[in-house]
């Protein structure tokens, strides 16, 4: 075979290749199976959420590769490298590393930073991750879900004027600390953290009623800014201001907090039933206690009523107020 490896874009005709790829590369056993079909290919190919590209040689797929844009709010510049299947029976021809090339060539343009979550189960990915900059950021124990639970190792890298952007002086808890320092410097940053022990975490706030947040509970909800236009603690690919159509296609919901009648905040997410995982992607409430409120409650729901048993939630690391409620929480 050739070692010459043609990198392109995905086009409709693709399709078909791509399919019989994915089978021949994780076989009937993935749980995913939407990604088999030709409407979520279709779509993730016309999608500006997606940049999908293909390896060929001689006119034949033997790899392919995608940036997803959405991985964090749109204007966050936040890409994830995933969906990486390569054919097995070209492997050690440079089919990985070519892929990889690509996707960072177009992320330099428009990304502030990328970040891959490679299997443990093999380092095939991890090597292609490391060799081209992403660095080791962290360890996802038993994340997904496929034939059992997997770890993943999250690799990362920094592009154009993330590095002049960034905000010095993380504030972090001490169990946070040292692997801080670790990611701050495999990214090429100043190990500035600081250490903060005197945070108890929120008030666990009682006596609040609660129900899943229906149409006419959006506009009370959009006049509180604390955790969507300010303050802002979680941080997700999706937010309220999208509306409640695209939040219930996501598979997405929001637990509302109310007292004497009025809404005082609500916690936003997302349940896979299929990985049996649940991720927070927003968080809004009036005060500290309504937060801690809404951050047990969901732990409770998400162990008893979604089934979960991998729970996600990505905080700010200026607030240290939010980490120990969370380890607090377990």
């Amino acid at each position: 075979m050739s070692t010459e490896v043609i990198v392109r874009r995905i086009t409709e005709a693709d399709l078909e290749a791509i399919q019989a790829l994915f089978y021949k590369t994780y076989g009937d056993s993935y749980p995913y199976k939407e990604f088999y079909s030709d409407h979520w290919l279709k779509r993730s190919i016309y999608q500006d959420s997606y940049l999908s590209l293909l390896a060929e040689v001689h006119g034949r797929v033997v790899g392919t590769a995608s940036v997803y844009f959405e991985v964090g709010a749109y204007a966050d510049l936040c890409g994830e490298f995933g969906r990486l299947a390569v054919d097995p029976d070209a492997r050690g021809y440079g089919v990985g590393s070519a892929l990889m090339a690509a996707r960072l060539e177009f992320a330099e343009r428009r990304l502030h930073f990328g970040l891959a979550e490679c299997r443990s189960a093999h380092p095939y990915a991890q090597r292609i991750s490391h060799k081209f900059g992403l660095m080791p950021l962290g360890f996802l124990p038993q994340k997904v879900l496929l034939e059992k639970r997997e770890s993943l190792v999250m690799t990362g890298r920094a592009f154009g004027a993330a590095t002049e952007l960034r905000r010095n002086h993380p504030r972090v808890i001490p169990e946070v600390y040292l692997l801080g320092q670790t990611v701050l410097q495999n990214l090429g940053f100043r190990a500035d953290l600081i250490a903060v022990d005197e945070s108890d975490g929120y008030e666990i706030g009682m006596g609040f009623d609660v129900s899943e947040l229906e149409e006419e509970g959006l506009p009370s909800l959009l006049r509180i800014e604390r955790g969507r236009l300010s303050s802002r603690e979680v941080f997700g690919n999706l937010q309220l201001t999208y509306g409640l159509f695209m939040l219930q296609s996501k598979n997405s919901r929001y637990l509302v907090a109310s007292e004497n009648g009025r809404t005082v905040g609500a916690i936003g997410f997302t349940v896979d039933p299929i990985g049996r995982s649940i991720k927070v992607v927003e968080m809004i409430s009036l005060r500290d206690d309504v937060s801690g409120f809404l951050l047990k409650e969901l732990d409770h729901r998400a162990r008893r009523q979604y089934a979960a048993e991998y729970a996600e939630v990505t905080v700010s690391a200026y607030e240290p107020d939010i980490q120990r409620t969370l380890s607090n929480l377990g």
